[in-house]
């Protein structure tokens, strides 16, 4: 059996062979409707057999016990009333969650989807946090030791020699925050630059 029943619309879409043109136009636009809804439904497994319906800018669930509309109360602001040219847009943004907000009622609220995947943004923004890491790791290193070089008759040789030590101390800061500093720019840079 299905998990997921798609109940939309309301009204039959069948076609007899004398309707009108605007009826067959009406009907194939909420077939579109309908096709673009059960692509954007998350119905948790836990509810169990749940349909989704809407029709004149009212949703409907459908259960085992029946049909039954949602309050306008539990529908997400976005989607109360909305017309369904404006809810196809919408369905190309958004996901439609559907939860149980009592015993047999249930709630409709709308999540964007989130893009991302980009290879190449991934990478460059992965470069990009690692080489920032370093690079405030060994600036604050020099500017910190860079008074050494203000010290008559110690200048270069002291500041090089502190340089050094000071990156072999903070050696483990810099990679560790060289490697958050990836990650972090790398998942930005993925999500930036969506699929590719």
């Amino acid at each position: 059996m299905l998990k997921k029943l798609l109940l939309l619309p309301l009204i039959a879409l069948s076609l007899q062979a004398n309707g009108s043109y605007e009826e067959r136009s009406k009907a194939e636009s909420t077939l579109q409707l309908a096709q673009a809804l059960a692509g954007s439904c998350h119905i948790p497994q836990r509810l169990g057999k749940v349909g989704l319906g809407y029709k004149d800018g009212d949703f409907y669930s459908l259960t085992e016990q029946g049909l039954r509309k949602v309050q306008r109360a539990d529908v997400a602001k976005p989607l109360r009333g909305i017309k369904p040219d404006n809810l196809e847009k919408l369905l190309k943004l958004c996901t439609l969650s559907i939860n149980k907000c009592g015993d047999e009622d249930y709630s409709i609220k709308a999540y964007p989807r989130l893009h991302g995947g980009g290879a190449g943004g991934a990478t460059a923004g992965f470069w990009i946090g690692r080489t920032l890491g370093y690079g405030i790791v060994v600036g604050g290193v020099a500017i910190v030791c860079s008074p050494l070089l203000l010290i008559p008759g110690a200048g270069p040789p002291a500041y090089a020699s502190a340089v050094k030590t000071g990156w072999f101390v903070t050696a483990p800061v810099a990679e560790g925050l060289s490697n958050s500093l990836a990650v972090g720019m790398g998942i930005a840079g993925a999500v930036a630059t969506g699929p590719v």
